[in-house]
């Protein structure tokens, strides 16, 4: 009798061969890891520019009529209602064009870029105002408001690029996010304003080649805002349909889900809602 080896392959009872064990991953596993998050980190970080945006609009309105009082003793309140409301003629001038700016590139940072510097060159320029002769000083406010309302209009890119860079389970809580920096910008701005006041006009002097600026709680606000618009940026969207230089044009468009047009009678009630909101609280501020 021959010796056994002592090992037997056993059939299936069906008679059918059973696939050989495989190690592979799960391809639902693999589609999981593969699948597109929200940028959390950019999203804050929109919510702390959106926030120091409207800081800046806000934090100049409890201390400008009497420092521009100190500045020209015969400055009118009309004057000073002009001023105001450069800030968001800029901004109205701005909005359209950094929108088509933005989609045209097809990016977001060179925008935003633009924006905080020309809110840095703003603010700057009021906090050098008193440099000019008196007669000059008021109109120097014009023009450093007028720049400055320029940066603003980033808050609209960002409310914009919260939701191409979040999925769609999470777009109304990056949307709510951004607004929210938006208000409590609106709400701690005349706080902010507060934290300067011991800073007493006309403060301390700063003298250097020959001219002298007195740093004080009129103007401390100014440098402030302007130290802020210092930031980085890289950009990240996972809510559009992505294009490589290479990609063929009509084929990505022929690939991209169809959208409905906007409806215009519900963006022309928002603008409404929106205009009347900010008229009366500049109203009540001013």
């Amino acid at each position: 009798m021959a010796k056994s080896s002592g090992s037997y392959k056993i059939s299936p009872l069906n008679g059918q061969q059973q696939p050989p064990a495989t190690t592979e991953k799960c391809p639902e596993a693999a589609t999981d890891k593969q699948k597109p998050k929200t940028a959390w980190g950019l999203i804050y970080l929109c919510t702390f520019f959106t926030f120091s945006s409207s800081v800046q609009f806000t934090m100049f309105l409890t201390s400008m009529w009497p420092f521009m009082r100190i500045l020209d003793k015969s400055v009118t309140v009309g004057f000073f209602g002009l001023v105001i409301a450069m800030y968001s003629v800029s901004q109205i001038i701005a909005s359209p064009i950094l929108g088509i700016w933005s989609n045209r590139i097809g990016k977001l940072k060179p925008p935003l870029i633009f924006c905080n510097l020309t809110m840095f060159v703003g603010n700057f320029m009021y906090f050098l105002v008193e440099l000019f002769p008196t007669e000059q000083t008021r109109y120097v406010m014009v023009i450093s408001r007028f720049i400055a309302g320029i940066g603003w209009a980033q808050v609209g890119l960002l409310k914009s690029f919260a939701s191409s860079a979040s999925v769609t389970k999470d777009r109304t809580k990056a949307t709510a996010f951004i607004t929210g920096g938006v208000a409590m910008g609106v709400t701690l701005g005349p706080a902010l304003q507060m934290l300067f006041t011991f800073i007493d006009y006309p403060g301390v002097p700063l003298c250097a080649f020959g001219f002298c600026l007195n740093i004080s709680m009129f103007t401390v606000p100014a440098l402030f805002a302007s130290l802020v618009n210092l930031f980085w940026f890289q950009e990240t969207y996972v809510g559009i349909v992505g294009q490589k230089k290479s990609d063929n044009k009509k084929a990505v468009e022929a690939a991209a889900p169809a959208v409905p047009p906007y409806d215009r009678w519900a963006v022309g009630v928002c603008y409404a809602m929106r205009f009347t909101q900010y008229f009366i609280y500049t109203n009540l501020e001013t």
